[in-house]
């Protein structure tokens, strides 16, 4: 489950749209700037993915009819980039994490680290196949 670190999330309107305020301070962009968008309704967007503790899927919204919509498609694939490589260095520091517990012989250990390996070299080819067929 996802902890928060906000209790409050509203949205506000600002100068050139809505941005997501957490407990009366707005969000920023990966590059640290204040991320507001054009409507309304975008934001309500945005603001529903900060009310969730937890979900299977986020999705990112856009605005495809945005002059710089292509820029916005590259930050996303940036964004989303950066966190998965985040992620991946997360599961593959599980096995030196379970090499303390008294409980796991080094044979379970090994097991844990070739399945993570294994699964994440999976994951990779699938997005590397459908990048391909695209």
């Amino acid at each position: 489950m996802i902890r928060r670190f906000y209790k409050d999330v509203t949205l506000g309107q600002q100068p050139g749209g809505w941005q997501v305020l957490l407990d009366g301070r707005g969000i920023k962009t990966v590059g640290g700037a204040p991320q507001v968008v054009p409507t309304r309704a975008m934001g309500e967007a945005l603001a529903a993915e900060w009310r969730f503790t937890e979900a299977d899927v986020l999705l990112h919204v856009r605005d495809v009819s945005h002059g710089e919509t292509e820029a916005q498609a590259e930050d996303v694939e940036r964004a989303w980039g950066d966190v998965l490589r985040r992620v991946r260095s997360r599961i593959l520091a599980v096995p030196s994490r379970v090499r303390q517990a008294e409980e796991l012989s080094p044979g379970a250990v090994l097991a844990i680290d070739q399945e993570l390996r294994a699964a994440l070299t999976e994951l990779g080819e699938a997005e590397r196949e459908a990048r391909d067929a695209d």
